[in-house]
């Protein structure tokens, strides 16, 4: 499994979750299997998002899809910083 992690910077979180959940279908069909979206309680303009993929080539396909440029432009994310994680073990407590 490898995880897509991104860390957003964006104008409204309200705005850019709306934007965020119209594009559930484009994730599915890029091969998003799970995803999880999470506030920065200490930056109202902070999101992160971890998108799990069963293979690194398919987190890397959608890191530089378009559909996610064009995810991100309308949804009003002025930067944002990537980072693809392959996971090594997991533990349930």
């Amino acid at each position: 499994m490898t995880s897509f992690v991104v860390r957003l910077q964006v104008g409204d979180f309200e705005a850019w979750k709306q934007v965020y959940d119209r594009f559930a279908d484009m994730r599915r069909e890029q091969g998003v299997v799970s995803s999880m979206v999470f506030r920065d309680p200490g930056d109202p303009h902070a999101a992160w998002v971890v998108h799990h993929f069963p293979t690194a080539e398919g987190a890397q396909a959608f890191a530089r899809s378009a559909d996610l440029q064009e995810a991100m432009r309308q949804s009003g994310v002025f930067n944002h910083q990537i980072w693809l994680l392959q996971e090594v073990e997991r533990f349930t407590y």
